[in-house]
């Protein structure tokens, strides 16, 4: 698995869930990371507000904990911190139970937890690379399909970026209505898929 040879997991994984899709990568990626023998915590920081998302987390049989519970834990910093709050559509300031779950990314990170985010770092337009506000500052993204015009333009907040196939085709890369076989590839077009 990817994440798990990016990373070093032995002293295990804290992701945290936001509720759209991205949130359902988290509760996927803990599911696959728990079968293998690795000690996950998922920290629920809103419920799944979408289909596949739910679907998801009813897949994991891990432990789950609120953000309140994670950072009253007395284990002190997760060696690994996954960020699955928001994905590609997410658009303005990330606000509420958001924006606490990234600052308490943030306090981790200073102390020394290795942050990885799924897709894009919440809180970076993965379209623009803009940042209205509270934003993760990952280790490694990784990104699903196609590399995000927005990880590019913010490499600061993205750190290493590793794009995983995940069977759309080159064809998704680019939202014109050519065949593809007429097209050729376009740096502008990178970030239009939508995952």
């Amino acid at each position: 698995m990817l994440f798990r040879s990016q990373m070093e997991l032995g002293g295990g994984c804290l992701l945290l869930a936001g509720p759209g899709n991205n949130g359902g990568d988290a509760w996927v990626v803990a599911a696959e990371l728990k079968a293998v023998g690795v000690d996950v915590t998922v920290v629920e920081v809103e419920p799944p507000r979408t289909d596949d998302a739910r679907l998801a987390k009813a897949r994991y049989d891990g432990r789950v904990v609120g953000l309140a519970d994670a950072l009253a834990a007395a284990s002190g910093t997760p060696p690994v911190v996954a960020d699955g709050l928001l994905g590609t559509g997410a658009t303005g300031a990330p606000r509420d139970a958001i924006a606490s779950a990234i600052a308490a990314i943030d306090g981790w990170r200073a102390e020394g937890a290795r942050i990885v985010a799924m897709d894009a770092p919440s809180g970076v337009d993965a379209t623009t690379g803009a940042m209205p506000g509270a934003y993760v500052r990952a280790d490694l993204t990784i990104t699903f399909g196609t590399v995000k015009r927005g990880l590019l333009r913010q490499r600061d907040a993205s750190g290493a970026i590793v794009a995983v196939d995940i069977g759309l085709g080159a064809a998704a890369a680019d939202s014109s209505t050519e065949p593809a076989s007429s097209r050729r590839p376009s740096p502008r077009k990178i970030g239009r898929a939508h995952v």
